[in-house]
């Protein structure tokens, strides 16, 4: 990689290139345009050029959105407090805490469904604290699993939760939610 290349591996950025491990625990590696493992590195010319309007945003001083440093643990609450966090889960938040078995990596579904939470409770959705708990123990089990290539130490997984909730959170920004989610407006409407 070239000097110039590697200077974008900073902040949010990075380059994960063989022989890194995924955090599933399996190694990333080279593949041919047809999909079959490549042993040999390829040489840096003949790797493709990136697109102009990539090179222009990576060589920029300003960071996009999703770059922004993790909230820190006052903030994470201070965030979920103007959220009514503590509350029951309404409907709504119980449906996105469901944890999603299988397809993408566990951190992959892990990152998802934390930022949908996160997204719920900023539409005024209370109950992120108990939603946030039952998709913890979900990951944590499925993650520290005996015979599982990647395993992670439970202290490993729970570090990886706060990581995920306070990068979302930090993304999603202080706005104040709204006094109510939708789910009590139709609850109470309806008594």
């Amino acid at each position: 990689m070239s000097a110039r290349a590697s200077n974008w591996c900073g902040g949010a950025i990075y380059a994960v290139v063989p022989p890194s491990l995924h955090p599933e625990g399996m190694a990333y590696q080279w593949r041919d345009p047809s999909g079959a493992s490549v042993q040999l590195l390829p040489e840096e010319h003949d790797l493709a050029e990136l697109p102009t309007a990539w090179v222009t945003a990576l060589s920029s001083e300003a960071r996009p959105a999703w770059s922004a440093a993790p909230a820190s643990h006052a903030e994470v609450q201070s965030w979920m407090e103007a959220r009514r966090a503590s509350l029951s889960p309404c409907p709504e938040m119980g449906r996105r805490a469901l944890w999603p078995h299988g397809g993408e990596s566990a951190h992959t579904r892990l990152n998802s469904v934390v930022a949908r939470l996160v997204r719920t409770a900023s539409d005024g959705h209370p109950g992120f604290a108990k939603a946030i708990e039952s998709v913890t123990e979900a990951f944590v089990a499925e993650v520290t699993t005996r015979g599982r290539s990647g395993r992670r130490a439970p202290h490993e997984a729970l570090l990886e939760v706060q990581r995920s909730v306070a990068g979302a959170v930090a993304r999603m920004g202080q706005e104040p939610p709204p006094a109510r989610c939708l789910c009590e407006w139709l609850e109470g409407a309806q008594s």
